[in-house]
Formats: C-alpha cells, sequence, structure tokens
C-alpha cells in the first residue's frame, strides 16, 4: 500500500509569503519550503504542518507498515472557498500523478483547512488525519506565571485578600442569594435566567468569600 501524508495550505501562506508555488513533493523539498515559509514569518504555523507531515512520513516508513510513504504540501489561494478549493483539487491530482497513492493522511492546523477533507476523499481515501496543535508561545506562558504568582501572593496576606478576594466575595454572595430569593415572588420575571445568575453569583462569591476569609 502506498500511502501520502499531506500537509494542506488552504489560503496559500506558503506563496503569499514565501514564494513557494504548490504542490510540493518530497521529503527534502517539502522541508526546504517549511524553512523558507519560517524565515519569511516565524509566527506561521503551516510550517509547523509540513514538520510534522515530514516527521509522519518519517515514523510511518520506519515502521514498515506500508509499501511507500511519501509526504507532499498543496496550496490553495488567499481568497479561501471554492478558487482556493479548486486549486488544491488540482493540485492533489497533480501529486497523485507523480505518486499513485492508495490512501492519504491529511496534516492540517485546524477546521478550515479540513473543510476540503470531501474533495480529498473524492480522489483518494482518507485513512485517517493529523491536526497540529502549536504549543502557546512564552509570552502567554510568562503572563498566566504572573497572574498565578500575584494571586498566591494575594492569598498569602490575609488583610490584602479579605479586601481583594473577601469584600467583593461577600457582595456577590448576597446578591445571588437575593435573586434566588426574588424568584419566589409572584412579579418575577424570565424565572430560569434569574435562577441561573443567582446560582453563578452565589458560587463564584462563596469561593471567593471562602479564599478571603480563608
Amino acid at each position: 500500500m502506498r500511502v501520502l501524508v499531506l500537509a494542506i495550505d488552504r489560503d496559500d501562506d506558503f506563496g503569499k509569503k514565501a514564494g513557494v508555488k504548490g504542490p510540493v513533493i518530497g521529503r527534502e523539498a517539502c522541508i526546504d519550503a517549511a524553512l523558507k515559509l519560517s524565515l519569511a514569518d516565524p509566527e506561521d504555523s503551516d510550517a509547523n504542518v509540513v514538520y510534522a507531515a515530514v516527521k509522519l512520513r518519517d515514523e510511518l516508513e520506519e515502521k514498515g507498515e506500508f509499501d511507500e510513504v511519501e509526504v507532499a504540501i498543496i496550496t490553495g489561494h488567499p481568497k479561501v472557498g471554492l478558487k482556493s478549493d479548486m486549486e488544491l483539487a488540482r493540485q492533489l491530482e497533480e501529486v497523485l500523478k507523480v505518486f499513485p497513492a492508495d490512501g492519504v493522511i491529511p496534516v492540517t492546523d485546524g477546521a478550515e483547512d479540513e473543510q476540503i477533507f470531501p474533495i480529498i476523499a473524492s480522489k483518494v481515501p482518507i485513512i485517517t488525519s493529523h491536526r497540529v496543535v502549536v504549543k502557546q508561545s512564552p509570552s502567554i506562558e510568562t503572563t498566566w506565571y504572573i497572574i498565578v504568582k500575584y494571586m498566591r501572593e494575594i492569598l498569602s496576606d490575609p488583610e490584602v485578600a479579605r479586601v481583594v478576594f473577601g469584600i467583593p466575595g461577600l457582595m456577590a454572595l448576597l446578591y445571588g442569594i437575593a435573586k434566588l430569593v426574588g424568584v419566589w415572588y409572584p412579579e418575577s420575571e424570565k424565572i430560569v435566567s434569574t435562577v441561573i445568575w443567582g446560582t453563578v453569583l452565589l458560587i463564584i462569591g462563596g469561593i471567593f468569600f471562602t479564599k478571603g476569609f480563608n
């Protein structure tokens, strides 16, 4: 069985940013294309998709479960929709002429690229698919670390914790109770939404009040 690992770039970032024209076929050619895109735009996730596709191709070849494994990139068009999908279909046919695969494994970075799966399946069976999730940037990790750090510092100081968490929590707690009590009056409207909001405020207020006053 001949398997094609297929990296998909529906909006043609390779062409727009790196001047790479699709399709790109072969391990070395794909790595070269990904490197060009990485240099042109280090934040573009499509380069990671290609690296992941090459890695998957190498792993499958090493396992030896298939007779032959190849990797390729197909690129669409900046105007995502009919035009890009027609271009992807054309490039896929070109790839299949060079490497007549019996099955394909699409590699994407999101749901947008996955919308062309029916087009791929109409030409060659899809064995499975692989979505690349890029890890969060260090700046986001740093921001989260700072938030957690200051939260711990606030909670470690009883006086500050009462002001920052305890009093707001008490207010939310009382307001939530008032909302739930008000449901039982005949003139109350939108009972369901009132109960939901009252319950949410009760829970959040209770957590903040408990944390603030230890």
